[in-house]
């Protein structure tokens, strides 16, 4: 039997600032990423944006609180969707539930300052199990 594959992986832009929950037992982080698909077509450039919810639970969401609105992350998970009651009907969300995200930049190095006057830390992997791919 071949077994069910739900993997996800995505390169792309943080779009909004992140939102920080804690709960009893774990913490979350949300955030949007937006990628782009460009492609030529009858000679004229074209593209596409997708944007993308994702959601790091626990360690990984608490490793993960210094990314920021147009951080460039990578990000492996799963799809997953989930309903709630709103506004007298049913909602779905899809999202990514994010096992692995990773800041990424042209230059990782420690003391370079990014956008907004942010100083740049040395970037590293955020996992679960804080093991890089």
């Amino acid at each position: 039997m071949i077994p069910y594959v739900n993997r996800v992986t995505i390169l792309g832009d943080v779009d909004n600032e992140p939102e920080m929950k804690a709960f009893d037992r774990s913490t979350m982080l949300r955030f949007k990423v937006k990628t782009m698909e460009v492609w030529e077509a009858n000679g004229e450039q074209k593209s596409r944006c997708e944007w993308h919810s994702v959601v790091l639970w626990g360690k990984s969401a608490d490793l993960a609180r210094d990314v920021r609105k147009g951080d460039r992350v990578y990000v492996e998970g799963r799809i997953q969707t989930r309903s709630y009651e709103a506004d007298g009907g049913k909602k779905y969300v899809t999202e990514i539930n994010a096992t692995m995200a990773a800041l990424i930049g042209a230059e990782q190095g420690a003391g370079q300052v990014q956008d907004g006057g942010r100083e740049a830390a040395p970037r590293q992997p955020v996992s679960d199990d804080d093991v890089p791919f």
